[in-house]
């Protein structure tokens, strides 16, 4: 997964510190507690750094339709979520469930999720409270098409043809052939 300043990195290193370590010349570590190992201000705010949005914990689930778009959890059973355009007192009310859900469709209908909200708007030059719901996130993604749960490519990719052609993902197939 990737955004526009952010990435997220898994290793199947037993530990995640041990993988730091390896990489720690890329690494802003000053938003971690002053009694860990990895600890090390002399590079705090330092622009083209990695830095770790969970640094006291490892996340342990990760859900993400898009940029911006994206829900984790961490070791401690603490939910993080980023949803462009949904408010935070919305944003709060979504289960990290209602992510995954959207991301694991089996029959590719583009799942959705609608949240309650109020908006002061004018109508007439008159100013009034709009209650209504709105689509928080879905399935759908508008710049990716999706060979399957797991693949995407942009639109204008060749391997759209080719994956049904074959009747299968491009990537899945490769990863049959090659395993």
């Amino acid at each position: 997964m990737s955004d526009t300043d952010s990435f997220l990195l898994a290793t199947r290193m037993k530990s995640s510190d041990e993988f730091l370590q390896r990489i720690r010349h890329v690494v802003d570590f000053s938003n971690y507690d002053p009694a860990h190992p990895l600890f090390d201000d002399t590079r705090a705010k330092e622009l083209g750094l990695i830095k770790n949005e969970v640094p006291k914990s490892e996340i342990t689930q990760f859900a993400g339709l898009r940029a911006k778009t994206y829900a984790f959890e961490t070791e401690a059973q603490q939910m993080q979520m980023r949803a462009k355009g949904v408010r935070a007192p919305s944003r709060k009310t979504i289960p990290f469930h209602a992510m995954t859900d959207c991301l694991v469709d089996e029959d590719h209908v583009p799942a959705s999720y609608k949240v309650d909200c109020v908006e002061i708007q004018s109508k007439s030059h008159q100013l009034g409270m709009y209650f209504g719901k709105k689509v928080a996130f879905s399935s759908f993604d508008d710049k990716r098409y999706l060979l399957c749960p797991l693949h995407s490519v942009p639109y204008a990719s060749l391997l759209i043809q080719k994956s049904e052609a074959e009747g299968q993902c491009y990537f899945c197939r490769r990863r049959n052939v090659l395993v």
